[in-house]
């Protein structure tokens, strides 16, 4: 297991947030050979995406990665995957506030802020406090919950969803007025 596990570290390609993926995907009753054995499978279904201004790094694994996790996050929480997979709305470099996600979700405010939570404990997004004023989020505790993915995370949500990001936008600004 031990040389399992190195090759799950090195197929992390050196990305933190895969490899707290992959960490995290380890966890409960999955072994590092279980997950490389999803990782190759999913890459070798996986079409290729190209990646706008990603230079010459390969994301083949990272995108395998992430694809692994939310398989298993569809098969253990199809609701959860659901409203993360309509992250793909969000704009690049953007922080959305919680209540701009619950409104996207159609969730209360407990189920919103339990979706962000679970989901950033996954290591698929970040979720942040503090005071927003309307533009940047001035960090501190309590106040405003804001979320935001990674810029590879939301290119991935984007080709994925790619079919349902109209209905999505369109749900969000219905809700929203």
């Amino acid at each position: 297991a031990g040389g399992e596990a190195t090759l799950a570290a090195l197929r992390s390609c050196g990305l933190p947030i895969m490899l707290e993926s992959l960490a995290s995907m380890c966890s409960g009753d999955q072994t590092p050979g279980d997950v490389l054995r999803e990782l190759e499978a999913a890459r070798a279904e996986m079409e290729k995406l190209e990646v706008p201004g990603g230079g010459d790094y390969e994301h083949d694994d990272f995108f395998g990665g992430l694809e692994v996790q939310l398989r298993r996050l569809e098969e253990k929480e199809p609701e959860l995957a659901r409203r993360y997979a309509m992250l793909a709305v969000l704009r690049e470099d953007v922080l959305m506030p919680l209540v701009v996600a619950q409104q996207l979700w159609g969730a209360s405010e407990a189920q919103a802020r339990a979706s962000a939570r679970k989901l950033a404990e996954q290591h698929l997004l970040k979720l942040e406090s503090g005071r927003w004023d309307g533009r940047r989020l001035q960090p501190g505790e309590g106040g405003t919950q804001v979320l935001s993915l990674l810029d590879l995370h939301l290119q991935y949500l984007r080709h994925r969803g790619r079919n349902s990001l109209r209905g999505w936008h369109a749900g969000l600004l219905q809700r929203c007025v």
